[in-house]
């Protein structure tokens, strides 16, 4: 879910994750079979229930994020969509496996789709069974199962007889055997899909010939294009509106920085009462949606020096006053903690008291949830910092772009 990349990275973090804690650990010499998919695992395990209940134990201990849950059985378990099941001479048997929810609502027949997809539904369901249906008494009960739900769905018995008739010589063997056939590449027309142009494809081998009549014709028109429908508009789409329009929409509040106007507050006359901030090197302006001051907790804070215009992003769990006390602190002692304190120290002309300007910019909005331990917390923090010293272009404070050197 999400990102189009994430399935990539949490396979390359969960293939680590297995080389480092299952396939070097000490309950690998009860593995047998081990394969994954994504985040669903089919484990063969020969070191009996106990043993399998502390390699369970074990696994989600690695990992504070990771966490594993599992069925077992002595005779079967469910992988996906099939069923694997040991028989009674130790071999492995496979049967689809349909969860108790599934409706088979598939697409009905009268549906204003092109018939070549109305009828590659089914023969692409029977091909999924007799892939996955072990053996033959199996595969035909599932048929008549499968032959029913398309009949519901308002294909005819006739159909879906002769579609059934095509899987009679075809062996679970063949059906795995992958397709090597490549079709060679041609050049699409692509139309909206209309049931009155299902006569198109005839007409446009009928009078292709008229295309190729002049030179001018043939050296743009060479080849004869393949039909592609583009999908007509449904119900959903026209009744549906998954678009934001910004226009007719209440836009997001903005939040402000500001001081907190308390009487031993030192930092007020430093703090900006400002609901935006702008980067120095790029002109960009963003605007804060959280209501912060110079007592909130848990914050990104950006440090504008007026005296040289440089920048500086940094992060305070504490109280913010208390991050910047400590940087005024360090400041005194000429202690070079941070970037900003070597700022101030290496230039005299520029005083901290006197030309840093403060405003905190974002607050961290988990950092009230229990659910999130202080580390976790910590580190999304420092994510943070990083996102805004990147879109501040202050890669290391103060501006000081590592592009650069």
């Amino acid at each position: 879910m999400g990102t189009i990349a994430a399935p990539n990275y949490a396979n390359i973090f969960m293939g680590k994750f297995e080389k480092m804690f299952i396939y070097n650990s000490i309950f690998k010499q009860f593995i047998l079979l081990y394969k994954r998919f994504i985040d669903d695992i089919f484990l063969i395990w020969t070191g009996g229930e106990e043993k399998l209940k502390e390699f369970m134990k074990y696994i989600n201990e690695i990992h504070h994020s990771i966490k594993f849950t599992f069925e077992y059985s002595y005779d079967k378990v469910n992988f996906l969509d099939t069923t694997v099941q040991i028989t009674s001479d130790g071999k492995l048997k496979t049967d689809v496996y349909q969860k108790p929810t599934d409706t088979h609502g598939y697409l009905n027949r009268s549906s204003c789709h092109p018939e070549h997809t109305k009828k590659g539904i089914p023969y692409g369901q029977f091909m999924r069974l007799c892939r996955i249906c072990s053996d033959d008494e199996t595969f035909k009960k599932r048929l008549e199962e499968f032959k029913s739900y398309f009949i519901s769905c308002g294909y005819s018995e006739r159909e879906i007889n002769n579609t059934v008739k095509k899987f009679n010589n075809i062996t679970q063997d063949n059906a795995l055997e992958p397709n090597t056939s490549r079709s060679e590449p041609t050049t699409p027309l692509v139309i909206t899909y209309n049931p009155k142009i299902n006569s198109m494809k005839e007409s446009l081998s009928k009078h292709w010939n008229i295309t190729q009549t002049t030179e001018e014709c043939r050296n743009h028109l060479k080849e004869k294009p393949t039909l592609i429908y583009r999908r007509n508009k449904n119900l959903k789409d026209i009744l549906v509106r998954t678009k934001f329009d910004s226009k007719n929409s209440n836009e997001l509040e903005i939040g402000k920085s500001q001081p907190c106007n308390k009487a031993k507050c030192t930092w007020d006359k430093n703090m900006t009462n400002t609901s935006t901030f702008k980067s120095t090197r790029t002109s960009k302006e963003f605007k804060i949606l959280h209501h912060l001051n110079c007592q909130s907790p848990w914050v990104i804070y950006l440090v504008h020096c007026t005296n040289c215009n440089k920048q500086y992003i940094g992060k305070s769990k504490t109280g913010l006053n208390i991050r910047l006390n400590n940087h005024r602190s360090h400041i005194n002692t000429k202690f070079t903690a941070c970037k900003l304190t070597q700022h101030y120290i290496n230039n005299p002309g520029c005083k901290f008291e006197q030309h840093a300007k403060i405003t905190a910019i974002e607050q961290l909005r988990c950092y009230k949830n229990d659910k999130f331990t202080d580390e976790m917390k910590d580190e999304i923090l420092k994510r943070r910092e990083r996102y805004w010293q990147n879109r501040l272009q202050t890669f290391t404070p103060f501006g000081i772009n590592k592009r650069e050197g």
